[in-house]
C-alpha cells in the first residue's frame, strides 16, 4: 500500500527533541531525509534543540512552521534583565549546556518561573515533571503570600485543593477533554477558590463550539 499510494500516507514524528536523532534507526533517518518511503507526507514536531536546527538545514521540507515564543537571544535578554549579573551568567551557562532546559525557556511563562526558582534556590528543572512541580509551588506561594520551597510547606487545606485539581486534570486528559463546562467542575468539586490559584483558564460560552472546543479568534462570536 505504501508503495502504491504514498500520497495517502502521513507519518507524524512528534517530539523530535525527546530523542537523539544520531541514535535513531537508519530507517527513520532515511524517512526524514526522503530516502525511504518517498512521496509520503511527513510532519515532524520539536521544541528548539540542536537536532531540530540540524534537521531544518539538512532535510528538505515544503513548509516550516515556527510557533514563536522566546528565541535564544530573547531568553538571554530576559534573564539578564530580571536576574543579577552573576546569577544571569550562571543560568545562561546551564542553558547553553542543556538543550532540554533551553527548550523549556523558549516558552516565556516557563522562562519566568525558571528565573524565579533559580533566584531563590539556584536550581533548574531537569525535566517537565520538575517544571510542573515548580509551577505548583509558585502558585502556592502566590496564594499564601510567602515563599514555598517544598510540598510539606503547603498547608493541608491548600494541598487538598491542589490534589483535587490534579485528579480533575488527569480525568480530563484521560477522556481527551481539554475544554470543560460548569457541570464538569461541579462534579469534581472545583470551586472558585481553585480558580484563584491561577492554574485554570476560563472562557466565555460563545468562544466554545458545539464540540466543546475553543474557537479560533476569527471564529468567535462577536
Amino acid at each position: 500500500y505504501l508503495d502504491a499510494h504514498p500520497k495517502r500516507v502521513c507519518i507524524i514524528l512528534d517530539g523530535l527533541d525527546e530523542t537523539n536523532l544520531s541514535r535513531c534507526s537508519k530507517f527513520m533517518y532515511d524517512v526524514i531525509h526522503g530516502q525511504e518511503l518517498p512521496g509520503v507526507r511527513l510532519i515532524v514536531t520539536s521544541r528548539p534543540c540542536a537536532d531540530a536546527f540540524s534537521l531544518a538545514e539538512t532535510a528538505e521540507f515544503q513548509r516550516r512552521v515556527e510557533l514563536v515564543g522566546f528565541r535564544r537571544s530573547d531568553v538571554k535578554d530576559y534573564v539578564r534583565k530580571v536576574l543579577g549579573r552573576k546569577e544571569a551568567a550562571a543560568l545562561l551557562e546551564k542553558m547553553d549546556n542543556n538543550d532540554h532546559l533551553a527548550s523549556m525557556m523558549a516558552t516565556p511563562s516557563l522562562c519566568k518561573e525558571i528565573c524565579k526558582q533559580f533566584h531563590y534556590k539556584a536550581l533548574t528543572p531537569r525535566c517537565i515533571t520538575d517544571m510542573s512541580e515548580m509551577i505548583l509551588l509558585q502558585a502556592a506561594a502566590r496564594w499564601l503570600g510567602r515563599r514555598v520551597e517544598h510540598w510539606h510547606m503547603i498547608p493541608g487545606k491548600l494541598q487538598k485543593l491542589l490534589l483535587r485539581l490534579g485528579r480533575f486534570a488527569l480525568q480530563m486528559l484521560v477522556g481527551h477533554q481539554l475544554v470543560f463546562r460548569d457541570y464538569d467542575l461541579d462534579r469534581y468539586g472545583i470551586t472558585e477558590e481553585v480558580f484563584a490559584l491561577g492554574l485554570l483558564v476560563s472562557c466565555d460560552q460563545e468562544d466554545v463550539d458545539e464540540k466543546g472546543e475553543v474557537r479560533k479568534p476569527a471564529e468567535a462570536s462577536p
